[in-house]
């Protein structure tokens, strides 16, 4: 890098010019032969104020040194000194691993955690002035992606990162989950699937990484809600907002009709998936005042899909309405009823004049429908037996139908534009991606123009313990 620069976002969104707040002056960068003037030549004294005050900060600017790596002092430690820091840098591709992707939260003894990526960790009593020897966490099992670390609002602490015993595999992105910052003992599934990979390129590992949140003193948005930006794919930029406590179950059975929606933030126990043509919005019908939830789909390679928990039972009853509002030819959403793992008890697929039953069982005979009008679902799933019976607009199915995954219980439903992408090779999971992961496909056609629209609607969705 060149060195760090600064400048001042004013009240009314307005950017302030550019400086240099600190330069690269051991690699030859100075205020001779760089562009933006240093600080210091600014009249403005609360700005002066301020940058000085974020260069006494030895906690915030640690986060500087990888792009800095300077050695006159400024930095408090040298986080690339760290036990077989030299024999991972020798093995890595990315030039001396260890020391990158700083970031820190404060435990409830006043003791601050900083983290690194490859596994490193290291404790501050005095607020980043001083550190213990920085060692390698031997029970975080993560990749070479970025791990953050964060108090959440809810007064729990959380560790987002790829669980991955190959420690390869960029997916999934989980949440670790604790009380105190020292031991966590929950861990949940923020987002489980990737989508297929447009482009081919170098190193272009598949799955979300590069976790970014909001660290301690840049501010706390409205709302308890932990968010978290990232790569899907080192292709798109995402950004996940997850409500705070996070939970994995329910207690209480779904009664949702939509009409008290303002919008889908309110839908605090859906999981919503919306790529940049894909969006998910709660939408009010002027003639009929009835409010729903809509499901837009424009990508080419991606979907959007709606996720609901409920609570854990071997029997349960179900029942929503859904509108295929748009579904043209060769297009057709899918409705899963799933277990804690994903499996898929349950799998319809909405085509455009039939609604089909797990296309596996292929002696299962589709029912005829008119997709662009309500319709009524009723599903009676018992997982002691493996099987199911459904009622579409009041007519009872004659024949029970067996699951097409197994499952000893049902947890969710799953309401999806695109076909069921989650299948992973045994080879991948035992072993992880390969090195030369990204040269091993062609760019996809089409990738940047848009499919076909397809819009799902969504609506009463109830389920009922037996």
């Amino acid at each position: 890098g060149i060195g760090r620069i600064v400048r001042e976002v004013k009240s009314d969104g307005t950017l302030g010019p550019i400086y240099f707040i600190r330069y690269n002056r051991h690699v030859g960068w100075n205020e001779k032969n760089t562009t933006y003037p240093f600080y210091k030549e600014s009249k403005d004294k609360e700005f002066l104020s301020a940058c000085d005050s974020l260069l006494s900060d030895k906690l915030i600017t640690l986060q500087w040194w990888e792009e800095d790596r300077g050695k006159d002092g400024f930095f408090v430690m040298d986080p690339s000194q760290v036990p077989d820091g030299d024999t991972f840098s020798k093995k890595s591709t990315t030039a001396a691993g260890a020391g990158k992707a700083f970031n820190f939260y404060t435990r409830p003894d006043g003791v601050i955690v900083g983290l690194w990526k490859n596994q490193y960790a290291s404790l501050s009593p005095d607020k980043g002035k001083t550190w213990t020897p920085i060692v390698m966490n031997k029970t975080l099992l993560t990749t070479g992606a970025k791990t953050w670390g964060q108090r959440t609002d809810d007064g729990r602490y959380v560790i987002v990162h790829n669980q991955s015993p190959t420690k390869r595999n960029r997916f999934p992105m989980t949440a670790l989950v604790g009380d105190d910052g020292h031991t966590f003992d929950r861990i949940f599934a923020l987002r489980g699937e990737i989508p297929t990979r447009r482009y081919q390129g170098l190193h272009k590992n598949p799955g979300v990484q590069y976790f970014r949140g909001i660290i301690e003193g840049n501010g706390n948005p409205h709302g308890d809600d932990l968010w978290m930006t990232y790569s899907v794919n080192k292709e798109d930029i995402w950004i996940t907002k997850a409500p705070t406590p996070i939970v994995g179950s329910v207690d209480n059975e779904v009664n949702e009709c939509f009409e008290n929606v303002n919008s889908i933030s309110d839908l605090k126990l859906w999981s919503i998936y919306m790529p940049s043509w894909g969006p998910v919005s709660i939408i009010k019908n002027p003639n009929t005042n009835n409010s729903y939830l809509e499901l837009r789909d424009e990508e080419p390679y991606d979907y959007s899909f709606v996720e609901r928990i409920f609570p854990s039972a071997s029997k349960k009853e179900i029942e929503f309405k859904f509108q295929g509002e748009r579904l043209p030819q060769g297009f057709a959403p899918e409705i899963e009823v799933q277990d804690q793992k994903g499996n898929r008890a349950v799998k319809l697929r909405i085509d455009k004049d039939w609604l089909s039953f797990d296309l596996e069982k292929v002696s299962v005979d589709p029912v005829k429908i008119d997709p662009k009008k309500w319709n009524h679902i009723k599903l009676n799933i018992d997982c002691i037996k493996g099987a199911y019976r459904v009622t579409v607009n009041g007519i009872d199915y004659p024949d029970e139908i067996k699951f097409g995954e197994s499952a000893s219980v049902v947890e969710r439903i799953v309401f999806r534009t695109g076909p069921y992408r989650n299948f992973v090779p045994a080879q991948v999971v035992e072993k992880g991606i390969g090195s030369q992961s990204g040269f091993d496909l062609d760019d996809q056609p089409g990738a940047d123009f848009k499919a076909p629209l397809i819009i799902l609607n969504i609506d009463d969705f109830k389920t009922r313990g037996k």
